[in-house]
């Protein structure tokens, strides 16, 4: 990849994921995160997103990944929807490609009647708060063990 094709990611465009591009946004989570999502999250998450499932594409590539969760039924579940995983590839960072997800995140789960979104993150991950906070969501919790290498997560809302 150029370094001219890594400079165009804040065009790159955000769209629901199609079927046959699962396999790309699993490679993307295993260099994305310390301890990537299974092939089962992911199709977890594909089939209780759908519309949800957004990808970051520059050209043809998927250089970024958000997955935001409704309720089916809000006025009866609740109207709390959950963004689930958030991630941009490393060379695509620092170029606010991770907030025009999360900002898509938020449309979606607002188009769904959610009222409040939710997240979970590495109490570690201080670009990841920051981004989050900037958004204005805040703690409401730390979640002791959260992930399956023991580390801590924090529970953010964020009113829609």
């Amino acid at each position: 990849m150029t370094t001219a094709a890594v400079r165009t990611t804040s065009a790159a465009a955000i769209r629901s994921l199609r079927r046959d591009e699962l396999a790309q946004v699993f490679e993307l989570c295993q260099r994305c995160f310390d301890i990537a999502y299974t092939w089962d999250h992911l199709e977890t998450y594909r089939c209780r997103a759908r519309d949800g499932f957004l990808v970051a594409t520059d050209g043809d590539d998927i250089v970024g990944v958000v997955v935001a969760i409704g309720t089916r039924l809000p006025w009866l579940l609740g109207r709390a929807g959950e963004i689930a995983l958030l991630g941009v590839d490393a060379r695509h960072r620092s170029r606010g490609l991770g907030r025009k997800l999360l900002r898509a995140a938020v449309e979606y789960l607002r188009s769904r009647g959610m009222r409040e979104a939710r997240l979970h993150v590495d109490v570690g991950n201080r670009v990841a708060i920051a981004l989050y906070e900037s958004a204005g969501m805040y703690t409401s919790h730390v979640v002791k063990g959260y992930y399956r290498n023991g580390n801590d997560a924090l529970r953010m809302v964020g009113k829609l």
